[in-house]
């Protein structure tokens, strides 16, 4: 394998939005015009709320990305932030029904991330994964592998102890337990199932590194 680990590019972001897109947005019935615009500002909103971002590339293709926030380093330079938040708002005023309406569906799972956060006393913990997700051919080949081992020595490097996740069984969970996290089984279920369309299960990986 000749792939490669560095910060999140231009290319990379690009990518990223149409990784999210063909992953979660691909099997809702709007438009490509309007999941384009879920995936973007849901990628826009991942970045605003983390401080280390990652991609993993191959023979110049970027292949899958990382974004993780820990808890001892800075936020984004406020000058990114405007700019994101800028770039946020910009698509939210383009919205049609159908991305109000996912938009409303958005301001009840971030309640109740809130509440997965406190009931799960998670706030003690000084990182967390907050997206990582691969092209889906790239899946099973060791590429998320190789970008869960940098975002570990990049926790590592700021003497992070304790780090966690959530995630769903719509995606590969069973790869977290394979690499050292302890599963828990979530609530909010029926929340979820309405975000996705479809039954879905949601837990939280934790894992105290070494």
């Amino acid at each position: 394998m000749s792939a490669v680990v560095n910060k999140l590019s231009l290319k990379g972001f690009l990518k990223a939005v149409s990784i999210i897109k063909h992953q979660w947005f691909d099997d809702m019935p709007e438009s490509n015009y309007v999941n384009y615009c879920l995936s973007t500002r849901y990628l826009l909103e991942s970045l605003l709320h983390t401080n280390q971002h990652l991609e993993l590339r191959e023979d110049g293709k970027v292949l899958g990305f990382i974004l993780l926030t820990i808890s001892s380093q800075r936020s984004l330079h406020p000058i990114f932030s405007i700019l994101l938040t800028f770039l946020n708002a910009l698509i939210k005023l383009t919205f049609s029904k159908a991305q109000k309406e996912h938009l409303n569906i958005d301001v009840e799972y971030d309640n109740a991330y809130q509440n997965i956060v406190k009931e799960s006393k998670v706030d003690v913990f000084d990182g967390e994964i907050v997206l990582f997700m691969l092209e889906k051919k790239c899946i099973g080949k060791g590429y998320g592998t190789l970008l869960l081992e940098h975002a570990e020595t990049e926790f590592s490097k700021h003497q992070c102890k304790k780090i966690f996740l959530f995630s769903d069984s719509s995606s590969n969970y069973q790869f977290y337990p394979k690499h050292g996290f302890d599963q828990k089984l979530c609530k909010y279920e029926e929340l979820l199932s309405k975000l996705c369309s479809r039954d879905v299960k949601t837990f939280i990986f934790v894992k105290e590194l070494k």
